[in-house]
């Protein structure tokens, strides 16, 4: 069986976009919850920093991982999150997920 994939992409967003991108964050969640080879999805945010946000998924395969970022690309969301964003948005693959003992 192939090792699980993390990917968190990491956003800092314009003041006065926060509600418009909490609420397309969350409709991205719903979206992702069936994504094909998704395994857990969620979306972090304090509002002790309410300009940042996290949004942390992750997959069965490498390859589930890299379907879902074309089928985002595809659909033109990543272009519609960038305009709510300071900075370009910051993506990490973690390529082995630790699992419990």
């Amino acid at each position: 069986m192939a090792d699980k994939v993390a990917v968190t992409a990491t956003m800092l967003i314009h003041q006065e976009k926060i509600d418009a991108a909490l609420n397309l964050v969350r409709r991205f969640q719903t979206e992702t919850a069936n994504y094909p080879g998704l395994v857990v999805v969620r979306a972090l945010h304090d509002p002790r920093e309410p300009t940042r946000l996290m949004f942390y998924t992750e997959f069965e395969s490498r390859e589930a991982a890299e379907g879902y970022v074309s089928w985002r690309r595809a659909r033109g969301d990543f272009e519609q999150l960038s305009a709510m964003l300071v900075e370009p948005l910051q993506t990490q693959s973690w390529p082995t997920v630790i699992e419990p003992a």
